[in-house]
């Protein structure tokens, strides 16, 4: 009897910790692919959540969120570390033009 409890009890407590986890980030599923006039510049496939900095080159840049996942532009380097939020969103399966030199974009989850 007193085994049959122990068991039970660790169950339980698996059962509870399995429904508290929180959840892990995924990967957006597809591709995402930042290109100017010269062609694609730069391309992720299945990228994960984070800040994406595309090589420099010659502007307009477009974005083509060709993924499951939002993503944020951002003017300059670093994803807004220097304060300012994103310039502007491109929702799944879309895209955007933008003219800045530098470029930041963030994969959403």
């Amino acid at each position: 009897m007193r085994r049959a409890l122990t068991i039970v009890s660790v169950l339980a407590y698996a059962g509870l910790a399995a429904l508290t986890a929180p959840a892990p980030a995924h990967a957006a599923t597809g591709t995402l692919t930042v290109s100017n006039e010269l062609g694609p510049a730069d391309e992720w496939q299945d990228p994960a959540p984070g800040c994406y900095e595309p090589g420099t080159g010659t502007p307009p840049f477009t974005v083509h969120n060709q993924t499951d996942s939002t993503v944020e532009l951002y003017v300059g380097a670093g994803c807004g570390a220097s304060g300012g939020g994103p310039l502007m969103t491109v929702p799944p399966e879309t895209m955007a033009s933008i003219s800045p030199f530098t470029i930041s974009l963030r994969v959403l989850t």
